[in-house]
C-alpha cells in the first residue's frame, strides 16, 4: 500500500481551521478509497486545539518533515501560496525526490 502525505492549508484558504480540518478529511476519504494508506498531520491540530501539546509552528513543522519523508507521494490540495506550511510540505518531498501532484481545490478526480 502506497503512502500518502496531503500537504493542506490548516489556517489559509478559508481562515476557518475547523472548515479546512474538515475539507482536508474530505480528501483524505477519497485517497483512502483509492487504496492509499494517508499519513496525516491532523493529529497536530486535534491536540493543539485540546491543549495537550503547546508547540509552535516549528515544532509542528519538525514532525511534518518527517512525515513527509516517510511517504512514497504528496498531493497538495488547493494553492500553496496561502500556507507557509505547504510551501515547507512541498520543498521537503521535492529535496527528498518524493513525487507531488497538485489539485484544485473541488477536483477528486485523477
Amino acid at each position: 500500500m502506497r503512502k500518502l502525505y496531503i500537504a493542506h492549508p490548516l489556517r489559509g484558504g478559508s481562515g476557518n481551521m475547523e472548515e479546512n480540518v474538515e475539507h482536508y478529511l474530505t480528501w483524505v476519504a477519497f485517497a483512502m478509497e483509492l487504496g492509499y494508506c494517508v499519513v496525516t498531520w491532523v493529529h497536530h491540530y486535534l491536540t493543539h486545539t485540546r491543549k495537550l501539546t503547546d508547540g509552535d509552528a516549528e515544532y509542528y513543522l519538525t514532525i511534518d518533515k518527517e512525515l513527509v519523508l516517510c511517504c512514497d507521494e504528496v498531493w497538495v490540495v488547493g494553492d500553496p501560496a496561502i500556507s507557509n506550511g505547504v510551501r515547507f510540505e512541498i520543498s521537503v518531498a521535492e529535496e527528498a525526490g518524493i513525487p507531488v501532484r497538485y489539485f484544485k481545490w473541488n477536483v477528486y478526480t485523477l
